[in-house]
């Protein structure tokens, strides 16, 4: 039985619901990952989006976390203590060091003992990684992240991390690490290193992703919000769906100025408008005076980003 509801709200909004069986019975990547498709099929959406839409990747740059770092930081309320938050700037030797040693991993599965000592050494001896080391040292567990995006896909050592050593590991055994690095030496820009507190309570399942396309002179707009992990059921019967949704609604259009004020600040809002934007939310809990809900981060908009299709999805 078709269990997919759509209703048509006062404001204009269209709220789409499906049962969970009908978006899982085909899990391929490429249904909900652009990035994996080809030329030809990107090459489609032009009888979609319009002609002045561009279908090529966006420029990197434009959606540096270091852009939206104060952002974040103040969504989440870190920006109350700062012990909670710490930025750092990777030496470019140091970032080869990494490189090198994530070649090594790539090709033999492996890494030595010898070479993440010799990091190690280097992270303990660097200035400007002087506060980072002592937040390490803490015992506290951190989230971990660069500018393009965090670490996330290592396997020997999964976040969250809580010393230098963690550390190391992960960005040493991550290929989203050597992209990040890779990308920011050849374009001769700072390699920065960000640690927030692990929050044991984000829950991806309540996670959003809002799209922001490319803007005509007549105003930016949300034209979708969509549940980023669309696998997994909500949290719990007090998160009904209806009551996340107007929060989402609510907090991401509040939100959406924010993040253009912050790009006219940073130099960045002529690129966004070009090239548009995501940002992602997460509901953190359901009071009856409504909730609390946070920005978890901004990143691209365009075809070969792995977002559109989690809209037409």
């Amino acid at each position: 039985m078709d269990r997919t509801v759509t209703t048509h709200c006062d404001n204009g909004l269209t709220i789409t619901t499906y049962d969970a069986s009908v978006i899982t019975k085909d899990c391929s990547l490429a249904l909900f990952n652009s990035c994996m498709a080809t030329d030809e099929e990107i090459a489609t959406l032009r009888n979609i989006v319009g002609p002045d839409t561009p279908l090529s990747e966006p420029p990197r740059g434009i959606y540096s976390f270091s852009h939206f770092a104060a952002l974040v930081q103040r969504s989440q309320s870190l920006d109350k203590d700062k012990n909670n938050i710490c930025t750092a700037v990777l030496p470019v030797s140091l970032a080869k060091e990494i490189i090198s040693a994530q070649t090594s991993y790539l090709i033999t599965g492996m890494i030595s003992a010898t070479t993440l000592d010799d990091i190690k050494l280097a992270f303990l001896s660097s200035k400007p990684l002087s506060n980072l080391v002592t937040k390490l040292q803490t015992g506290k567990k951190w989230f971990a992240r660069m500018d393009d995006c965090s670490p996330k896909d290592s396997e020997k050592q999964p976040l969250p991390i809580s010393s230098t050593s963690e550390l190391i590991l992960c960005l040493s055994t991550s290929n989203r690490a050597r992209g990040d690095f890779e990308a920011h030496i050849q374009d001769e820009k700072p390699i920065h290193l960000f640690l927030h507190p692990w929050d044991v309570t984000m829950n991806q399942s309540v996670e959003f992703r809002c799209f922001v396309p490319p803007w005509k002179p007549e105003g930016c707009r949300i034209t979708a919000i969509s549940q980023y992990h669309w696998y997994l059921p909500f949290p719990s019967d007090d998160f009904t769906p209806r009551l996340v949704i107007d929060l989402a609604v609510s907090f991401a259009t509040a939100s959406l100025q924010d993040i253009l004020a912050t790009a006219l600040e940073k130099g960045i809002y002529k690129d966004l408008k070009t090239w548009g934007f995501s940002f992602d939310i997460v509901v953190k809990g359901i009071c009856p005076a409504g909730g609390n809900v946070e920005v978890v981060e901004i990143n691209p908009f365009g075809a070969r980003r792995g977002v559109e299709v989690r809209i037409l999805v």
